[in-house]
């Protein structure tokens, strides 16, 4: 008799990094080539990308921040979790938020929303510029 239980962590089983680690390139690459679509402009018809990120008026602030920013939180992510810990797993996909006076309370947010966070940051300031002629 089985209980008919379905997960991810038991179909990925022992590759579950390697798969994920897929998963946050694939993610990576569509945000990257929605900038592209979106003409943001570091991978807009040049090859001197230095120029590029030196110069203002390019888009580099959705590349850096939020391509670059969401590429360094997987890196991050990958680096420090343990597979083997349960606890670990929960704590990369979950943070408890600090009560009123200080201490933790029983209110979680998913970690993952700080990623949401940092690709957000990138298309405000992107906008921003854009909106101020800089960019």
């Amino acid at each position: 008799m089985t209980a008919g239980v379905k997960s991810t962590s038991i179909l990925f089983g022992d590759s579950i990094r390697q798969i994920l680690i897929g998963f946050a390139a694939v993610f990576l690459a569509c945000m990257a080539y929605a900038g592209f679509l979106n003409h943001q402009g570091v991978i807009n018809g040049t090859s001197d990308y230095v120029a590029l990120l030196l110069t203002p008026n390019t888009g580099t602030p959705f590349f850096i921040v939020s391509v670059g920013g969401a590429g360094l939180y997987f890196t991050w992510q990958f680096l420090v979790w343990n597979v083997n810990d349960p606890q670990d797993c929960g704590a990369k996909f979950q943070v408890r938020l600090p009560d009123t006076n200080g201490t933790q309370s029983d209110c979680f947010v998913q970690g993952n929303g700080n990623l949401g966070y940092i690709v957000w940051s990138g298309m405000l300031i992107d906008y921003y510029l854009k909106t101020r002629g800089v960019n």
